[in-house]
This record gives structure tokens, sequence and C-alpha cells, in this order.
């Protein structure tokens, strides 16, 4: 074998092994998720506080980058809006009332670059059932919290403004993990005694009261307009004979 054959052979085999070594060491990820390549030179960043923070790792969020082999180790932090249904039971609200209420919220890692940091300190590596568990332990714990402080008819009467201040309670601790809160909504809330429903019985009476009244009045208004339309008819009957008689006279 010549030796420009072997030269020619030794570099097919080294761009090939360039080749497979660039294919299996590039890791692509999809739109909601952050690639955190850990293991290389630390770097600086500065924290919304102003001050800075030596980490050791970098990310990519989307598409994709070349990891150094035997140097760097690339891990996935899922960035996609993860949905939870709560329930929170034996709820006890300031007037006393032993409640449970159940609703929806939804919560992901927010994309800015401190976010992304605090989560990859907190879940990297841990799957996403972790990320749901600890914002459920969190938003159960402020809804419960919340219901000890208002009345149980104010709570069901206005749900918006009680999921508002849920929103409010738990930023900055899911700040602190990196997550965002993107909604919460109260769906149901039940109490053992009958609270709420003892509170809407006087309602449902009033509101048949109130029907029973408008339809005994409509009645009321057919039977005069059918009154005085038969003494008008009548007058119009007699009017007509009079006239009759008086010009056959």
């Amino acid at each position: 074998m010549s030796p420009l054959l072997i030269i020619i052979i030794a570099a097919v085999i080294i761009i090939a092994a360039i080749i497979i070594i660039v294919l299996k060491n590039y890791h692509k990820v999809g739109p909601n998720e952050a690639l955190i390549i850990s293991g290389g030179k630390k770097r600086t960043i500065t924290m919304p506080d102003g001050t800075s923070k030596q980490i050791g790792y970098r990310y990519r969020i989307g598409g994709g980058t070349f990891v150094r082999p035997f140097i760097e180790q690339a891990r996935i932090l899922p960035l996609e809006i993860i949905p939870m249904d709560f329930q929170v039971t034996d709820a006890i609200s300031t007037n006393g009332i032993r409640c449970t209420v159940k609703g929806t919220a939804e919560v992901k890692i927010a994309g800015d670059d401190n976010s992304i940091n605090l989560a990859a300190e907190q879940f990297l590596g841990k799957p996403i059932t972790d990320i749901r568990d600890v914002a459920m332990r969190t938003l159960e714990g402020s809804t419960r919290a919340l219901i000890g402080s208002m009345h149980l008819e104010s709570i069901n009467k206005a749900r918006k403004e009680f999921s508002q201040k849920v929103l409010d309670d738990v930023g900055e601790y899911f700040s602190n993990m990196g997550l965002k809160l993107l909604s919460y909504n109260l769906k149901e809330i039940t109490d053992p005694s009958g609270y709420l429903e003892a509170l809407g019985k006087p309602r449902i009476v009033e509101a048949r009261r109130d029907a029973e009244v408008a339809e005994a009045e409509a009645a009321r208004d057919a039977i005069i307009r059918s009154a005085q339309a038969k003494k008008e008819g009548d007058v119009a009957k007699i009017s007509a004979e009079t006239e009759v008689a008086e010009a056959n006279q």
C-alpha cells in the first residue's frame, strides 16, 4: 500500500471521526426547552439587585449548540406550561366555616436570564413532576392562608379578587425559584355545614316571590285591558244604536 493511500485513508478516518464527534455532541432543544451546559469555565452574571455572581454553566433556549466532549455536560430544563388541578381541604375561614376549594392553575419557568439561573439551581435534572409538586404546595399553602383571612361568603362572591390575591401572594416565592404563575382560578367552593347553601335560600325565595308578583301583576293588567276594551266596545255599540234610532225618527 502506497504512502499516499495510507495518508488518504487516515485523513478519511480522522474526518469521519470528527464528524461523528460533532454530530454526537451537537445537542438540540425545542422552543419550550432550555439546554443547560455545565462544566465549562465560570462566568460572571449580574443579579437583579446589582450584585455579581459566578456560575459554571451557560444555556440556550431553542435551537442547538456544540457541547465539548469530556469537558461539558448538557441537560434540559423544561420551559413548557405546567397545568395543575388543586384541592385544599378542611380550610377554615375567618368566620370559622370549614370548607374545601378546588381550582386550576398554570405555572412555568420564566424565560429571562435570572429566572433560568434560579430554576437551574432548583430543578435541573429533576422531572417536571417535581416542579409541579413544589408549585402545588406553594399554591395550596397560600390558598389556605388567604381563606383564613376572609369570610367564606366574601370568597364565594368575589372569586376573581381572591384569585388575584393568590397571584400577588405567591409571586415573590415563585420568582425566587425562577417560576411564574400564569393563571389561578377557583372552580368550586363547598362547605359540609351547608353555610353557603343556607345563604342562598333567602335569595331563592325572594326570586320566586318576585316572579309570582310579576305574574299576578301581568294577569291583573290583562284583565284591566280586557275590561277596558269591552267597555269601549259597549260605548261604541250604544252610540251606534242611538245614531240609528235618531235617523229613523
